[in-house]
């Protein structure tokens, strides 16, 4: 001690602190090589049990089998000799002077030592094999080794003269002799083994202990000396001090994360330096539940919640919220992780959690989630907008095909522009109908279907566009109806979307065909479209149900689409909670897409057929407000030519002026109206009015989404239909009306 006076202070606090490092050092490494040979006596005591049971269980088949003569039995032999087997292979290959570990592990894995025993097994056998109680431990192994060896071969000798059918009863009785003194010579070896091995264990840990009370009193010295001389520091402590907090505080305002400890209750152990650093909050304000003050007003009483139930469960905390951040004097978005550390006993010692700064994250997320309500708003507007130009060619084609009906040529015109609107409107509806799949936004409107019934409705109404394109189309259906629960449009609609699908890949001349069946299970109904055209490769077939998926892009037809048909087939059948597959042999061969539906019980009071034709409408007194006069003008000409009497405006206001002055029995109104005065706000001014209060309100919309058909259901519109108005769904609304009054 009086030496070190001598030194520099600094120079005396090194040169102890590297001696007590050295002897730290010392005892880790002596608790390590301590907890590595106890480990692995620990594991020969165990591999010991499994020798000792696989060679019982051997004996106890062996005895078996000569009796039974059954080969199961010597299998069953087999597979515990399997053990004590391993056990010599490893044995013999440690006692060479370089042994080959591959063997080793070989050996002691089928002997079901714990791979992760093995190399410490390993070491204690190579560095102490003269050491006295392992010496004797492993000459009692090799001598138990030799005795299982002759096991062996007497279970071989026994196994041959029974398969050769040359048993003889006196000789297996003397064959079972000698098992049975193998086995006795065996169990003896093992408890001498075991005993070896537990004297060496109690030896070894009296040497190791003495060692480890010398280093540890050495150690002690150490401490005190180094004490001393940390005392002679206190004055330069608070100053070190002081600048480890800067320098803290430096990293926390550089990185992303902060680490805090807790006792096992839940309440700060001690201060914390990183929670502080971020926060700006003192120690005594963060101790006991100050901390919660640093979150956001909004987000403290979830978080506390969270990491009470936590603390009272002994869970993994997870939360997020806003915390305040001082050095942007703001709150930002954080996630805190903690985890409980445990006592042997299982309980909660204390935890340690994480809080981490994603803010950049949150606020990116947030730019995202906005970006794709600007995109879900972007399509609805194209859409509409795009509906709008529809809308007058498919009334002006409707009114043309009238007037034209004897010209075969402009017929074949005719029906090429109402094939290529209802083309356009296909691609805006599936564009929308998947959007909104995706986004969860569609709601069914779920009732008992008999399935049977709408695939032979679906099926002819697309029977006659795909025999006109030369195709043989043919639809089977199993006997009696199928009960589903469903929508009833929006199955049809997956149907339709398969048949169209169908259409466009199959070739004049090949064919289209749709069965319907009952599962072997008799739960689930199989819908099954098959065709022979030109058939999906095999690479196509995993991501065909994906959005934008084109799997025919190469061929020398013009196929045309989205890609997005079968996707929407792909979410409206899963949410019927039904599956949808595709097959295909490969290129030119066909393919098949099937749906499989949960079937339901039979409604108590089935549902109405409805097989009766609607009536032709009765002439009316119709008004058309549109702000599009091409739309207007279109309706107002097919309106006329079923004999309605037909005024069009183009504004709210004049829609409403020319209400109340002509008194119509039909207004169609489009939603989008431009100016102070919508197609809602028209309704609800009609509806208020006792002259219009009973005029029957169809409201016009190129926007696509429930939303909207509510509050047209609340502003007073009798039905809702989507531009472009197909004619004939317009005749029947009229035609219902006519039925109604």
């Amino acid at each position: 001690m009086r030496r070190f006076q001598f030194l520099p202070v600094g120079k005396s606090l090194s040169l102890i602190v590297v001696i007590f490092v050295c002897i730290v050092a010392s005892l880790l490494l002596l608790n390590n090589l301590r907890s590595q040979i106890l480990s692995a006596v620990r594991a020969y005591v165990s591999g010991e049990g499994f020798y000792s049971k696989g060679q019982k269980d051997a004996v106890n088949y062996l005895v078996r089998y000569a009796r039974s003569h059954a080969e199961a039995d010597y299998e069953q032999y087999v597979t515990a000799m399997a053990i004590p087997s391993g056990d010599r292979e490893a044995r013999i290959e440690l006692d060479k002077p370089e042994p080959d570990m591959a063997v080793v592990y070989r050996g002691f894995i089928a002997a079901h030592n714990h791979p992760e025993d093995i190399d410490n097994m390993a070491k204690l056998f190579r560095h102490f094999r003269h050491v006295r109680y392992l010496s004797k431990a492993i000459d009692t192994w090799a001598q138990g080794d030799a005795r299982v060896e002759q096991l062996r071969q007497l279970g071989n000798e026994l196994h041959s003269s029974i398969v050769s059918g040359q048993s003889d009863p006196a000789r297996i009785d003397r064959m079972l002799d000698q098992v049975s003194t193998l086995n006795e010579q065996l169990t003896d070896l093992e408890d001498e083994f075991s005993r070896t091995l537990g004297e060496g264990n109690r030896w070894l840990e009296h040497l190791l202990l003495q060692g480890t009370y010398a280093v540890t009193a050495l150690l002690l010295v150490t401490g005190i000396l180094v004490s001393w001389m940390i005392l002679r520091q206190v004055r330069n402590a608070d100053e070190a001090l002081r600048r480890s907090e800067e320098r803290y505080r430096s990293l926390v305002a550089i990185t992303t994360s902060v680490i805090w400890t807790t006792d096992a209750a839940g309440k700060f152990a001690g201060p914390q330096l990183a929670w502080q650093a971020y926060t700006g909050q003192a120690w005594e304000r963060h101790a006991d539940d100050g901390w919660v003050n640093a979150l956001h007003p909004d987000d403290r009483g979830h978080v506390r919640a969270l990491w009470t139930l936590a603390v009272a469960e002994g869970t993994i905390f997870r939360a997020e919220g806003r915390i305040f951040h001082a050095g942007s004097s703001q709150y930002r978005y954080f996630v805190a992780h903690s985890v409980p550390l445990l006592n042997p006993d299982g309980s909660v010692r204390e935890w340690i959690g994480t809080l981490t700064d994603i803010d950049e994250r949150k606020r990116t997320e947030e730019a995202l989630h906005q970006a794709s309500r600007e995109k879900d708003n972007f399509l609805a507007m194209l859409a509409h907008e795009l509906r709008n130009p529809l809308s007058p060619l498919r009334s002006a084609v409707h009114v043309l095909r009238r007037r034209d009906s004897t010209d075969p040529h402009m017929q074949r015109v005719h029906e090429m522009i109402e094939r290529q609107v209802g083309h356009m409107t296909r691609l805006l509806d599936d564009l929308l109908d998947v959007s909104r799949v995706a986004r969860g936004k569609i709601s069914l409107r779920t009732e008992v279907v008999d399935l049977a019934q709408l695939v032979r409705v679906t099926g002819e109404d697309y029977r006659a566009p795909l025999e006109t394109a030369g195709l043989t189309f043919s639809i089977t259906i199993s006997d009696g109806p199928m009960w589903v629960l469903g929508d009833p449009t929006r199955l049809s609609q997956a149907l339709g979307n398969l048949l169209h699908n169908a259409g466009k890949f199959t070739n004049p001349g090949d064919q289209i065909l749709v069965t319907l069946t009952t599962a072997a299970d008799g739960r689930t109904a199989v819908l099954r479209v098959r065709d022979t055209g030109i058939g999906i490769a095999p690479q196509s077939l995993n991501g065909i149900f994906e959005t934008f998926s084109q799997a025919d892009l190469k061929t020398e037809r013009g196929h045309g689409g989205l890609g997005l048909g079968l996707a929407l087939v792909k979410g409206l059948v899963e949410l019927h909670d039904g599956t949808v597959t595709a097959s295909s042999p490969g290129p030119g061969k066909g393919s098949a897409f099937t749906i499989q539906l949960p079937l339901q019980p039979a409604p108590a009071q089935l549902p109405p057929l409805g097989t009766t034709a609607p009536a032709k409408p009765t002439p009316r007194r119709v008004l058309v407000i549109d702000d599009n006069r091409d739309v207007g003008e279109s309706l107002r000409y097919l309106l006329e030519s079923d004999g309605h009497d037909v005024t069009v405006t183009y504004t709210g206001p004049a829609g409403v002026e020319a209400a109340r002055r002509l008194r119509p029995e039909v207004v169609l109104c489009d939603i989008g109206l431009p100016g102070n005065m919508d197609g809602f706000q028209v309704a609800h001014v009609m509806r208020d009015d006792p002259i219009l209060r009973c005029t029957y309100l169809i409201a016009l919309t190129g926007y696509v989404h429930d939303e909207g058909q509510r509050r047209a259901r609340i502003a007073g519109f009798d039905t809702y239909l989507i531009k472009p108005v197909d004619p004939i769904v317009l005749d029947r609304v009229l035609a219902s009306l006519s039925t109604a009054s």
